[in-house]
C-alpha cells in the first residue's frame, strides 16, 4: 500500500495491516489474535481470572478481570471494551494496555469479550456489554471494586459500545458512572464526515470498512436503537460524567471524536480532547513509539484524576 499522507515515521511499519474483509480470513486472524492473548505476559503483580457470564439469551461469555495481587481494599474499576470493527477480538496489545493501567492505577480492569460478527450481529455485542456492566456492579463487593467509582473505556467499535452503553446506562439504568474513556471511538452515522470520505488508503483502517460492518454487524438492523448505535445522534448527551476522547490524525473516525468533543461542551458535559498527530488508527500497537508511550500516560492521567 502507497502510503499517501504524513504518516510519523513510527508508524509507517502499519501500512501492510488491513481489516480482514473474507470471512474464512476474519476467523484465522482472530485464532491468531486469541493465540496472542492467551501468551501475554501480565506486568509483574498483575493477575487475571475469567468469569464465564450467562447472557440475557442464555449465551456464556467470557470476561477477563485484571487485579493487582497486593491490594485488598476495594478499587475503582474500568470496564474496558476492545475495538475490532465489531468483527475482530481483542487483541494482545488490549490486554497489555489495560493490564498496564491496572498496575499503576491500582484499579481493577474488566476486559468484556462481546459477541462479534459476522455470526452475531447487532445488537448482541451492545446487548452483551450492557449485561456483563449490569453483572459487575450486581456483585461488586465479591470483585472488591469500589461501586461508586466505575468507568467505561473503549477504541473504535469498543469506543462506540462504551459511549452507548453509557447513555443507555443515563436513560435506562441509572448506576454511578465516573467517566468515560474514548479512544479514536465509532460514533457518528454514515460517510458524510470529511475525514470518512477523506482516508479511504489508511492503514490499519480506512473509509472502505463502513460498508464491511453494515453488511455484517448492522445486517439484521438497529431496532431502534439508533441513539446509542450511533451515539452522536442521541437527543441529550448531558450527564456523562468525565469523557476523555482521543483521535488519530489519519483516521476516517477523526471527525467523529471531535465532533462528540464539541457537542459534550456543548451540553456542558466535562469533556477532554486529545488530538494526536502523524498517527494512523491503531497507532499505539507500536509500544516502543515515544508518541504511543506519551498518550498512554495521558490516558492514565485522565483516569487517575476522574475514577
Amino acid at each position: 500500500m502507497q502510503v499517501k499522507y504524513d504518516i510519523h515515521p513510527d508508524f509507517k511499519m502499519l501500512r501492510y495491516l488491513q481489516m480482514p474483509k473474507n470471512r474464512l480470513f476474519m476467523g484465522m486472524a482472530n485464532l491468531f489474535m486469541k493465540l496472542l492473548y492467551k501468551c501475554r505476559k501480565l506486568p509483574d503483580g498483575v493477575k487475571m481470572h475469567r468469569l464465564k457470564l450467562a447472557m440475557r439469551d442464555g449465551y456464556i461469555l467470557d470476561v477477563d478481570v485484571f487485579s493487582n495481587q497486593n491490594v485488598k481494599t476495594a478499587t475503582p474499576c474500568l470496564i474496558y471494551f476492545p475495538g475490532g470493527g465489531f468483527i475482530m477480538r481483542a487483541t494482545h496489545i488490549h490486554k497489555h494496555n489495560l493490564a498496564t493501567m491496572v498496575k499503576k492505577l491500582k484499579i481493577t480492569g474488566v476486559m468484556v469479550h462481546y459477541r462479534l460478527a459476522p455470526k452475531h450481529p447487532f445488537p448482541l455485542a451492545f446487548y452483551d456489554c450492557i449485561d456483563s456492566f449490569n453483572y459487575i456492579t450486581d456483585n461488586c463487593s465479591a470483585l472488591n471494586i469500589d461501586s461508586d467509582r466505575i468507568g467505561f473505556g473503549g477504541d473504535s467499535a469498543g469506543g462506540n459500545l462504551a459511549c452507548g452503553v453509557a447513555l443507555f446506562n443515563k436513560d435506562e439504568i441509572h448506576k454511578p458512572l465516573k467517566m468515560l474513556f474514548l479512544v479514536y471511538p465509532a460514533l457518528d452515522k454514515g460517510e458524510q464526515s470529511e475525514s470518512r470520505k477523506t482516508y479511504n488508503h489508511t492503514p490499519m483502517l480506512n473509509s472502505k470498512i463502513f460498508d464491511l460492518v453494515n453488511k455484517t454487524y448492522y445486517r439484521k438492523g438497529i431496532f431502534g436503537l439508533d441513539k446509542y448505535t450511533f451515539p452522536i445522534t442521541h437527543p441529550d448527551v448531558s450527564g456523562l460524567g468525565n469523557v476523555y476522547i482521543e483521535t488519530a490524525e489519519y483516521d476516517p473516525l477523526h471527525d467523529d471524536g471531535i465532533k462528540f468533543h464539541k457537542l459534550l461542551v456543548k451540553n456542558n458535559v466535562n469533556s477532554e480532547l486529545n488530538e494526536t498527530s502523524g498517527t494512523v488508527h491503531g497507532y499505539d500497537v507500536v509500544l516502543k513509539s515515544k508518541i504511543v508511550q506519551d498518550n498512554m500516560s495521558k490516558r492514565i492521567d485522565f483516569i487517575e484524576r476522574y475514577l
